[in-house]
Order: C-alpha cells, then sequence, then structure tokens
C-alpha cells in the first residue's frame, strides 16, 4: 500500500511540474520578446535624443548612423531615446515613410544584437496639438505594431506613456511633447506608479521636455511643471532625462539629476551662459557593483568614443523670464549643494 502511495505522489510530482513547466513556455508574460537580455551586475543605459533631420527627411545623417553603430559597439543594458525620432510636426508629410526608416536605420540594427530599446513621445513625431493628431495617430500605431521588449509594469497608456523595470531601477517614460504642465490624469499616474513601485533602489523618468531651461535657443520649451517637480522630490526619483534642448548637461535641482541630452541630427544649440554650439553626444549612465550609486558621462567625438569634460560646462545655468512665469536655476551635478 505505502508503495501504491509513493508512486502516486512521484507521478503526482512529476505531471504537475511538466504542467508548470509547459506553462511557462507557453504564457511567458506581458514581455514576450525573447531579445530581452539578462541585466549585468552593472548596468549601462545610454541615452540619445532629437535624431531627425528636416522637415520629411527619411535619411538619417552619417552622424546618426555613426551613433548606432557606436551603441551597437558599447552593448549597453538599455538604449532610451528621448523624442524626435522622425522629422515630423508639419500636416502633408508622409509619416509612414519616415517610420518605415526609422525602424530600418535605427531601430533594427539595434534590436537584432540584443539591446532593449525605450523611447518617449517628442515634439516632431507626437505632438499634442490638434492639427497634428494624424502624426500622433501614426505614432500610436507604429509602435502598438513594433512593440518595445521591455519588462513592462503598466502599460495600460502605451506608447505615450508607460513604466517598466531593468534589475532594481524603476522607468517611467512620459507623454511631454510640448510646452507647459502635463495632464493632471497623467501627473496622478505618474505618483500611482512611483508609490507602488517604491520599493526600486533607483528611479529614473524620462520625457522629451525638460522641467526647467538648459539653452538659449529653447529657453521657454519647458514643462515648468511644479507639481510634478514635487511628486519627483516627494517620492525620490533619482534622475530626470529630457531631450528638445539639443545640449549635455548634467544638472541638478533639489538633489534629483537633471540631465539634457545633446542632439544626434542638426540644429545644435547653446546653453544658457554659453557662446558656442554644443557638440552631439551620446549620454551614459553607468551603475555601481556595490549598488552605491551611478555615473553620468557623455561621450563626443567622430566615433562617439572621446570622454567628455563636464568641468568645460557651465557651472550654473539661470533663466528668468520677463513676466516671471518662468525662474529657473539648474546647478551642474559636481557643484550641487543641498
Amino acid at each position: 500500500m505505502k508503495r501504491i502511495l509513493l508512486f502516486t505522489l512521484i507521478f503526482f510530482t512529476i505531471t504537475l511540474s511538466f504542467g508548470l513547466f509547459s506553462y511557462a513556455l507557453t504564457n511567458p508574460g506581458r514581455n514576450s520578446d525573447n531579445l530581452t537580455p539578462t541585466v549585468s551586475v552593472t548596468p549601462k543605459i545610454l541615452v540619445i535624443s532629437d535624431i531627425n533631420g528636416n522637415y520629411g527627411e527619411t535619411v538619417y545623417s552619417d552622424r546618426v548612423l555613426d551613433a548606432i553603430e557606436r551603441i551597437v559597439t558599447l552593448k549597453p543594458d538599455l538604449l532610451i531615446i528621448t523624442g524626435d525620432l522622425i522629422a515630423g510636426q508639419r500636416r502633408e508629410l508622409n509619416y509612414h515613410a519616415m517610420w518605415d526608416s526609422f525602424f530600418s536605420a535605427v531601430y533594427n540594427p539595434i534590436r537584432r544584437v540584443g539591446i532593449p530599446i525605450a523611447i518617449t513621445p517628442g515634439n516632431h513625431d507626437a505632438s499634442p496639438r490638434n492639427r497634428y493628431s494624424n502624426e500622433r495617430a501614426v505614432f500610436i500605431e507604429k509602435w502598438q505594431q513594433n512593440k518595445l521588449a521591455l519588462n513592462f509594469l503598466d502599460e495600460s497608456n502605451y506608447p505615450l506613456y508607460y513604466s517598466f523595470s531593468l534589475g532594481n531601477i524603476l522607468f517611467i517614460s512620459l507623454d511631454a511633447a510640448d510646452d507647459g504642465p502635463i495632464s493632471t490624469t497623467q501627473r496622478r499616474w505618474v505618483e500611482i506608479q512611483l508609490r507602488l513601485y517604491s520599493t526600486y533602489k533607483y528611479k529614473i523618468v524620462f520625457g522629451h521636455y525638460p522641467l526647467y531651461s538648459f539653452t538659449r535657443d529653447r529657453r521657454r520649451d519647458i514643462l515648468n511643471d511644479g507639481d510634478l517637480m514635487e511628486i519627483l522630490k516627494q517620492n525620490q526619483v533619482d534622475i530626470f532625462l529630457s531631450g528638445h534642448h539639443h545640449a549635455y548637461y548634467p544638472g541638478m535641482v533639489d538633489g534629483i539629476h537633471m540631465v539634457s541630452q545633446s542632439n544626434i541630427g542638426p540644429n545644435r544649440r547653446r546653453l544658457l551662459g554659453a557662446d558656442r554650439r554644443f557638440r552631439r553626444a551620446i549620454t551614459s549612465i553607468d551603475f555601481s557593483s556595490t549598488g552605491t550609486g551611478f555615473t553620468i558621462r557623455a561621450f563626443q567625438g567622430r566615433s562617439f568614443s572621446n570622454d567628455f569634460d563636464q568641468q568645460r560646462l557651465p557651472s550654473t545655468l539661470r533663466y528668468r523670464s520677463s513676466d516671471r512665469t518662468i525662474d529657473s536655476t539648474i546647478h551642474r551635478n559636481d557643484t550641487y549643494r543641498p
């Protein structure tokens, strides 16, 4: 009798294990892309932005292709593109042709080597203004057809805004493709995400428009969203990444790293207080193997292999608009004092 019970127990255990194994194979969860890599002990994140050319262009510049080649060589754990992936924001343009070019020249070469990509909408690929509603609709269509290979935590508003994780890092992508504060609905969603996933060691939020002014040419093109900033501070966000201003600056405001990305496409811009236009760059965020923090730096040069010396940057960026609606001060991260 005992032998029969033993055989029955063994048979049941094997059957249950096989059933669970089969379920795991056929139900991989929301992130079913087999190209998603294992996270390294010391994750490296690269960030690029504003890779678009002139309006309607379907051919990416040599500098963009150089950047893609460098990214493939570095093999980061994640590439973030903070908006303006194509050259839109005019109603008569062929958006499908521009997106086809993006996937062929930019997206596919990176994904073929297993590097996951995260994107956020920019004003030239998904402007929320009514007259560009078709552009925004095509953006949604293309990214629903080409689902990002990420470990999504909340994708209910994907691809406009969403959250995901990579190891012990929480990421939140914003729909911040125009100046002025984000919607109350989205702001509330951000707060919920940060509270719901508060146990992640690091928290990174990214969007196209910055919270504060970085460059002379776009100093009024900011979110200027005090309520969002308060949410980020209260929930101990580590880094806010942005594009649109076309100049690299590793700043800090109220203990949060405010990092503006240089453009990879045309139209270089000047930082506040600077005379020269900033050269194209790739931002790199390297996390410590001891879990004690991260290092932010930028690569420049023809092959994007030269470490940029941030001591060459202004120690502080300040801008106050004449109508006093904008009062912005950003300190370079190595000069910041709480």
